[in-house]
């Protein structure tokens, strides 16, 4: 897929006289307009002159997508109104980028990889037929991580650019309103025929007004002081109501395919629904740990560990002095697929991120693998994917 992004907005005839210019107002379809281009570019690699083509691996993809909500965090695009002095008051950034990088490392696994080959067998027996289906899940999986950043980072960019432009232009976010250009190549994005209309065409909701409301509370107050906390964890948790409730919910787990695939999770137990905040993919034997400490009481998890030389998860809560353990299950009763079931859990990671970010020694550790993660940004994969691991449909 390329998309053309040279885009023209207005023409004046050029003139004889040095250093002269011309003003055009930029009105707000164009700004969103032209942030809504840099979401997908971002997402893109280069082919030609103002060529650009969609990163086609769902890993990287969500690769970038957690690098870039990183740098969001961290305030490190100027170009894009980063400010290290602000550092902390896109609060939700920091968490999506561990989010999507749990994403990434969904993409990476094995039962991912041989669920989305399996589901390329033609003939299976009557019985398995559904759970072929079931690994199509991937597919949706990779929708909802795509979708809910075209969605959320040109709010947070929009802010950080102009706040009075934001607030004089949020109401007027609309998809069906973007330059030709840029809704030419929104909609030649994979599964746009039916995200679009899921997220509404990314127009203004309670949450994103209310969340945006906090923002300059906090950027007045001293960062990450008593005062600033409240705000910060208020505008996470509205930011997180809006991507699983108006974004995921409606173009992931409202389709049959995503809804068959917690199904099948819970049935197997395996992988364990999980969140770490880490740069690493290695979880693997966090769940390993879990299961054998539920099973046998402790002894033979804290056994097993030390002789297969992993270590311990809460070891590294002890070894980086943490406020608490840097990672999160999901509890055994949760439907992922129910929005409420859903979102107990979520809030509950909030808050896990929320106590680790308020104590300055645990918030080091967090901001070092954000770092890392910032540093995912180009992530790319040489070759081209077969059918099973980019839908050749991109309408699900």
């Amino acid at each position: 897929m390329k998309m053309a992004t040279n885009l023209t907005f207005s023409t004046s005839q050029t003139n004889q006289t040095p250093k002269s210019c011309h003003s055009e107002k930029c009105t707000c379809d164009t700004f969103w307009s032209l942030l809504q281009q840099t979401s997908y570019i971002k997402l893109s690699n280069k082919t030609g002159n103002n060529q650009y083509r969609l990163e086609v691996w769902y890993e990287q993809r969500a690769r970038r997508i957690a690098a870039i909500y990183a740098r969001i965090y961290l305030e490190m695009e100027k170009e894009l109104g980063g400010n290290p002095n602000l550092k902390g008051r896109f609060y939700w950034m920091g968490l999506g980028a561990f989010a999507s990088k749990t994403v990434a490392a969904t993409f990476n696994s094995w039962v991912t990889t041989t669920g989305l080959w399996a589901a390329k067998v033609r003939y299976v027996p009557k019985w398995a037929e559904k759970y072929r289906d079931a690994a199509k899940s991937a597919h949706i999986f990779a929708k909802g991580n795509l979708w809910l950043f075209m969605d959320v980072a040109p709010w947070h960019w929009a802010w950080a650019l102009s706040p009075g432009s934001f607030e004089q232009c949020k109401a007027s976010r609309n998809a069906s309103n973007y330059v030709a250009p840029v809704k030419k190549a929104l909609n030649a994005l994979p599964w746009a025929s039916t995200a679009l209309p899921g997220v509404k065409g990314f127009k203004l909701t309670y949450e994103i007004q209310e969340a945006f409301k906090k923002l300059p509370l906090i950027e007045n107050l001293k960062p990450y002081s008593k005062k600033a906390l409240e705000f910060q964890i208020k505008h996470l948790k509205l930011i997180a109501v809006q991507e699983q409730k108006n974004i995921l919910q409606s173009i992931c787990w409202d389709h049959p395919w995503m809804r068959l695939g917690a199904e099948m999770q819970r049935w197997a137990k395996n992988p364990k629904t999980f969140i770490r905040f880490h740069s690493s993919y290695e979880e693997e034997p966090y769940a390993v740990y879990l299961q054998r400490l539920k099973e046998s009481g402790g002894n033979h998890a804290v056994e097993s560990f030390n002789r297969h030389g992993m270590p311990l998860p809460q070891a590294e809560r002890v070894k980086y002095r943490l406020k608490e353990d840097p990672f999160s299950y999901a509890p055994d009763n949760m439907k992922a697929e129910k929005y409420d079931s859903r979102m107990k859990w979520i809030l509950d990671v909030a808050d896990k991120y929320h106590n680790l970010m308020s104590d300055p020694k645990s918030r080091e550790y967090i901001e070092g693998h954000l770092q890392t993660i910032a540093g995912w940004i180009g992530s790319t994969k040489k070759g081209e994917t077969d059918e099973s691991w980019n839908d050749p449909q991109g309408n699900q």
